[in-house]
C-alpha cells in the first residue's frame, strides 16, 4: 500500500488533495457523521483525522498542508485505482459532556502498523497519545478494516490553536507526515551474529516483528543448523518478514577468490533445497569490500577493475539460482577517487544488483556531509524503488559516522529526515532505510 494523497471533505465533494480531482460525493451529511458514496478498495488503509465542525479551520489547514509532502509513486491498474494508505479528513462533532484537560491524541483502528507508527512519530514531537481498540460504529460504519482514527481532545486542539504554542501545530503535523512516510516505505537490518537465531529466535522475532521490519540481511552461517535456521525463517515468515543470505569477504573482490562467493551462494542453495518454501532464504546479500585489502592503496585501478569482474560473476550466479540479489555498496564509488578509473562503476553496480544499500554512514540528516547528501547521486540513479539507505548504529572511531553516541530519540528523528527528504524530492529510487545492525539497534531500545 502506498500514500499518495489525503481525501479531504470539504463542501460537498471529497477530493484528492494532490490531483485536485473529485474522489467520492458526499451521499449524507450531518453534525455527527459524513458517509460517502461509492466504496473503498480492500488494500486500501483510510486514516481519519477526527476533528469538531468548530475546529475547521484546523481541517482546512491540514487540507492544504498534508497533501504535497506525501506524494509517492504511482502505479496505477486498469480501473484507474492505486494500491494506496489515503488520509481523510473527516469533521465529527465530539461529546462535551467531559472535556478533557491535558492535550492527548486517541488513535483507534484496525491497521496496528499505522496506528503504531503514528503513535510513535507524534510521541517522538512530545504529544501524549493513547491508543485504543476500536470498536464497530453503528453511527459511523468503518471505511475498511485496514482503517485508523486519528482524534485529537480539545485539549490537544486548542493547544494546537493557540499563539502562544504555535510551533505545536508544524510539529503535529509533521509527526503525521514522519508516520505515513515510514509506512509507506522498507525498513531493513543487517545480522551478523547467529546467537540471535540459535539462542533467542522467538525473542528475535518479536522485535523485529514490533519494529516493523521487511527484510532481515542475516549472515549465513555453515556451522548452524538446518534445523535452526528453518524454526526461525519459518517464524520470520509468520510476520511476513523475508529473510536474506548475508555473506561476503573482501577477499571476493579479487580476482584470485571470486569463486569463493559462488560456494557460498551452493550453500544456501542446498539449504533451500532441503526445506519448505517457507523457511528458505528468498536472496542474497553480499556485502564485498575489497578497498579494505592492501591492493587498494597499492594499485587501485586493478582492484577496482577486479571487483567490477568479480561482482559480474557472483551476482548473475546467484540470481541463476533463484535468489533475489542486492549488495552493500560504499557512498563513494561516485567520488574522484573511483571514477576517475571507473566512472560508470556505481550506475553498473546499481543496474546489476536487484537492489543495493548504500552505507551513507553518517550522523545528520540534511546539510554537508550528511546521510542524504552523501547518498543523493545513487537515489537519483536508482529510478525505481532500488535503493536503500544505510545508517549505522555500532560505534566507530570518527564521531560523525555513527549514531552510537545519540540516544534512540535523535536516531529516530533523524532517520525520519532522511524518508522526508527523498519523499519531497519525489526520488523515485529510494527502497527504505537498513540499519546496521541488529545488535546494536535492540540494545538502543
Amino acid at each position: 500500500m502506498k500514500v499518495i494523497g489525503i481525501l479531504s471533505v470539504l463542501g460537498v465533494v471529497a477530493y484528492n488533495v494532490i490531483e485536485g480531482e473529485e474522489i467520492l460525493t458526499i451521499h449524507e451529511e450531518s453534525s455527527s457523521c459524513i458517509s460517502l458514496c461509492g466504496s473503498t478498495p480492500e488494500d486500501e488503509a483510510i486514516v481519519s483525522i477526527v476533528v469538531p465542525d468548530q475546529y475547521r479551520d484546523i481541517e482546512e489547514s491540514l487540507y492544504n498542508e498534508l497533501p504535497e509532502k506525501n506524494v509517492m509513486n504511482r502505479d496505477h491498474n486498469e480501473t484507474g485505482v492505486t494500491d494506496r494508505t489515503t488520509a481523510m479528513i473527516e469533521p465529527e462533532t465530539l461529546s462535551t459532556a467531559t472535556k478533557p484537560t491535558t492535550p492527548a491524541t486517541v488513535i483507534t483502528g484496525e491497521n496496528d502498523k499505522m496506528k503504531t507508527l503514528m503513535s510513535k512519530h507524534l510521541k517522538l514531537q512530545g504529544f501524549t497519545v493513547k491508543l485504543e481498540v476500536s470498536a464497530p460504529s453503528q453511527e459511523t460504519p468503518p471505511t475498511t478494516t485496514n482503517g485508523i482514527s486519528v482524534t485529537p481532545n480539545e485539549a490537544q486542539l486548542q493547544q494546537l490553536t493557540n499563539d502562544n504554542t504555535k510551533d505545536d501545530y508544524p510539529r503535529y503535523v509533521e509527526a503525521m507526515q514522519q508516520a505515513i512516510h515510514e509506512y509507506d516505505t522498507e525498513k531493513n537490518v543487517w545480522m551478523w551474529k547467529s546467537e540471535p537465531v540459535t539462542e533467542e529466535a522467538q525473542e528475535t522475532i518479536v522485535f523485529l516483528a514490533e519494529q516493523h521490519v521487511t527484510h532481515l540481511y542475516l549472515r549465513f552461517d555453515p556451522h548452524v543448523s538446518t534445523e535452526d535456521y528453518e524454526t526461525f525463517i519459518t517464524l520470520a515468515n509468520e510476520q511476513e518478514i523475508t529473510v536474506h543470505a548475508l555473506m561476503g569477504s573482501p577477499l571476493w573482490g579479487t580476482s584470485e577468490r571470486s569463486d569463493d562467493a559462488h560456494k557460498r551462494v551452493n550453500l544456501v542453495a542446498t539449504y533451500n533445497s532441503k526445506v519448505s518454501e517457507k523457511a528458505q532464504f528468498v536472496g542474497i546479500h553480499f556485502d564485498v569490500e575489497p578497498y579494505s585489502l592492501d591492493q587498494w592503496d597499492v594499485n587501485k585501478k586493478e582492484a577496482i577493475k577486479e571487483w567490477r569482474q568479480a561482482a559480474e560473476s557472483y551476482v548473475p550466479y546467484a540470481r541463476e539460482r533463484g535468489f533475489v540479489v542486492g549488495s552493500a555498496l560504499p557512498f563513494w564509488l561516485d567520488n574522484k577517487e573511483v571514477s576517475q578509473y571507473d566512472p560508470e562503476l556505481y550506475k553498473d553496480f546499481i543496474d546489476l544488483n536487484d537492489y543495493v544499500s548504500i552505507m551513507a554512514y553518517r550522523d545528520t540528516a540534511l546539510g554537508s556531509n550528511s546521510i542524504t547528501s552523501i547518498a543523493d547521486g545513487e537515489v537519483a540513479y536508482g529510478g525505481r524503488e532500488k535503493v536503500e539507505i544505510g545508517i549505522e548504529l555500532k560505534p566507530y572511531k570518527v564521531d560523525y559516522v555513527s549514531f552510537s553516541g545519540k540516544s534512540l530519540t535523535e536516531t529516530e528523528l533523524e532517520t525520519a529526515k532522511v524518508r522526508r527528504y527523498f519523499v519531497e524530492a519525489e526520488a523515485a529510487g529510494l527502497k527504505g532505510i537498513t540499519i546496521h545492525d541488529y545488535t546494536e539497534w535492540k540494545n538502543k531500545q
